[in-house]
């Protein structure tokens, strides 16, 4: 009997490691989202760089900003890119656009969806 209640015991053991290991690996396995990202100067004038990324769907603007680019920032605002630094004293401002229409959000409030366009451009208003 003892040995029989210990066998159904181990299964049931067995059987409950399994089941939480196949959902936390669900977690982990997040979906692949297509994206480019473009830098210029000038309203589009200069190209300062532009990538084509395979980033987890949902990811933070700014956190890929960080990963892909050279990036300063004060205030959560971003001041440089790839060393190209917006002049206050010219006017001269990152402008962010997503999807070719102007961002009403920073870009650490920016969600990435599937085939997102961001654009950054430096210039005067």
């Amino acid at each position: 009997m003892k040995k029989g209640l210990c066998f159904i015991v181990t299964c049931i053991m067995i059987l409950l490691v399994v089941s939480l290991a196949a959902c936390s690996s669900k977690g982990e396995t997040s979906k692949k989202i297509n994206v480019t990202i473009t830098v210029t100067k000038d309203h589009g004038k200069q190209m300062v760089a532009k990538k084509s990324l395979q980033v987890k769907d949902k990811s933070n603007l700014y956190r890929i900003m960080k990963q892909e680019f050279t990036i300063k920032e004060d205030n959560g605002f971003i001041q440089s890119i790839n060393h190209v630094t917006q002049n206050e004293k010219q006017g001269k401002y990152w402008m962010l656009d997503v999807n070719h229409r102007p961002s009403p959000k920073g870009a650490k409030e920016v969600t990435l969806h599937k085939n997102d366009q961001i654009s950054w451009d430096l210039h005067a208003n």
